[in-house]
């Protein structure tokens, strides 16, 4: 059995519970194996009962994606560990072995209207446009853009506060490999 769970930036400041959440991953299966297989997510150490490991084999030798609705969930849980556990039966040479590239999660949620974390929220999902070295003398000019864009005014003692977010957002972290 192998199981890898992560930690994901925390969201905080939303609404309670949070209106929808789910899991992903792409898998593709290398070794069939011999014997039982089990592919399933877990949710704050919780394993969801949905086996997906017959669509992982199905589609050998490609890669698949998988899903998992968790649905409404409390911000806390949503702020737990997740992952997945693998399971196989078979002696040493004639394992199943799976290949995970890519494990995410989404999470659809609410900001009460006007919040400060709407903000440092949306700068953290726009990492990719920003890249790696926005610092505090750039946010006046990203404030004025997003403004710009979506009419969410930021107050220049909001700066901060979202510049952390932000860098939340960028780190993804591997609980006890």
């Amino acid at each position: 059995m192998r199981v890898q769970r992560f930690v994901f930036p925390l969201i905080s400041g939303v609404a309670d519970p949070v209106n929808d959440s789910d899991l992903y991953a792409y898998a593709r299966e290398y070794a069939p194996g011999v014997g039982g297989r089990g592919f399933s997510f877990q949710w704050n150490s919780t394993m969801v009962a949905v086996n997906h490991a017959s669509t992982i084999h199905a589609a050998r030798p490609a890669w698949v994606l998988l899903a998992e609705s968790i649905g409404a969930a409390t911000l806390a849980a949503v702020n737990g560990e997740h992952g997945f556990m693998m399971t196989a039966a078979g002696g040493p040479s004639q394992k199943w072995e799976v290949w995970v590239t890519q494990f995410y999660r989404t999470v659809d949620y609410t900001y009460p209207a006007g919040d400060a974390g709407e903000f440092a929220h949306l700068i953290g999902s726009l990492l990719t446009a920003i890249g790696a070295t926005l610092l505090t003398r750039d946010m006046m000019a990203l404030a004025r853009s997003i403004y710009r864009k979506t009419g969410v005014l930021i107050k220049p003692s909001e700066y901060e506060e979202a510049l952390r977010a932000w860098r939340r957002e960028k780190h993804l972290h591997l609980v006890g490999a």
